[in-house]
């Protein structure tokens, strides 16, 4: 015969929902854009940081996916072309924009 601690496997059932409807919150949070704080946020600093290494992270990870997609492609472009120098000049200047956006962003509540 086999023993079941039943207080056991309540409070793991417990934990499991818990788990749930946090990962629920967390996207229902996403879907509406409130996954950062306001302007000077540890969000936003992070934001920021992820800019600094790959121009649209930060706009990706604060849940503005269009704006992410824009910084990257245009950076992307002006970087490739580097060799013109008139492209690298641009692709660093929205660079630098994507990080001072994500830095700066103040979502709505």
């Amino acid at each position: 015969m086999i023993a079941i601690d039943y207080k056991r496997l309540m409070k793991m059932k417990v934990q499991k929902v818990q788990k749930v409807q946090l990962v629920t919150a967390f996207c229902n949070n996403i879907e509406r854009g409130r996954t950062m704080s306001g302007q000077g946020s540890g969000g936003n600093v992070l934001a920021a940081v992820c800019s600094f290494f790959f121009p649209g992270l930060g706009q990706l990870v604060q849940g503005r996916i269009v704006a992410a997609i824009l910084f990257f492609a245009i950076a992307g472009i002006g970087y490739f072309f580097a060799v013109l120098i008139i492209p690298a000049v641009i692709g660093g200047i929205f660079h630098l924009w994507s990080i001072i956006d994500a830095a700066r962003f103040v979502g709505t509540d």
